[in-house]
């Protein structure tokens, strides 16, 4: 199993890491990659990952593809719309 992040910073910095051998691997090379200190993991994925923003928040989901990772973000988000996806 590979694993992939996605990270984002209040500012709309952002990191994204694919195909990982461990979680906490992926999750740390989103968080170099975003590279700002607001930066905070969104999603951690096996297969995919989406974020959803709504202007001040952003969230992310996973999915078995891109389209439900995207719908999962907007609705554990209540509404916004898709950013990112990975």
């Amino acid at each position: 199993t590979h694993y992939g992040a996605i990270a984002y910073g209040q500012e709309g910095a952002q990191g994204k890491a694919r195909r990982q051998l461990s979680k906490l691997g992926a999750q740390r090379q989103a968080l170099q990659r975003c590279g700002h200190s607001t930066c905070t993991v969104v999603s951690t994925f096996t297969r995919c990952g989406a974020v959803a923003h709504d202007g001040a928040t952003y969230h992310g989901g996973v999915g078995l593809s891109r389209g439900m990772a995207e719908a999962n973000a907007v609705s554990r988000l209540g509404g916004g719309w898709v950013v990112d996806w990975a």
